[in-house]
């Protein structure tokens, strides 16, 4: 191949790259300011009481737990289209993301009509904050749902059997649950 050709299709190769990046970076400028109008209302909704009814120090409530305005949560369920039966949930992994808020109401959804006894919820420790490789707490949980009991049988069994620590300090400002 001769020289020149290589180098037309070097600079064609490079050109195309760019502006494949030009055109998602103008999305991905746009998700993010969809994010910041978003995180704006955070504030207003926190401070709403209609969003913060259960204040004692056995729940869990930051500002990282409503991450999205309690309209724009029922909005998930409404626009739910099931398509049908599933079968028993054993596991799922979904994302804890407001622009995938229709993967957790459907899970949920699927759920509730399971009624099962106990729900197990992992996230990632952003922040990197404690100690131990598994972090949890042993507070309720209150969420736009409503509040969130936690299993304080199961708790004390992954305690005794080392599988993870209580560290409400570590969890406090953790927004992937």
């Amino acid at each position: 191949m001769k020289k020149s050709t290589i180098i037309i299709l070097s600079l064609f190769l490079m050109a195309s790259i760019i502006a494949t990046g030009l055109m998602f970076g103008q999305k991905k400028i746009n998700i993010q300011s969809v994010e910041n109008q978003i995180i704006n209302k955070i504030d207003v909704a926190i401070a709403s009481p209609d969003l913060s009814n259960i204040s004692n120090n056995n729940i869990v409530n930051s500002k990282h737990f409503t991450p999205i305005e309690k309209d724009i949560f029922d909005n998930f369920y409404k626009k739910l289209e099931l398509p049908g039966d599933i079968g028993e949930i054993k596991g799922a992994i979904v994302p804890h993301h407001l622009l995938a808020g229709h993967f957790p109401a459907t899970l949920f959804t699927y759920l509730e009509k399971q009624k099962p006894s106990t729900i197990v919820l992992f996230g990632p420790n952003h922040f990197f904050t404690g100690q131990a490789k598994a972090i949890a707490t042993a507070n309720d949980w209150d969420t736009l749902a409503g509040p969130i009991k936690t299993d304080r049988d199961v708790l004390n069994k992954l305690i005794a059997d080392g599988s993870l620590t209580v560290d409400e300090n570590a969890i406090l400002d953790e927004h992937s649950i």
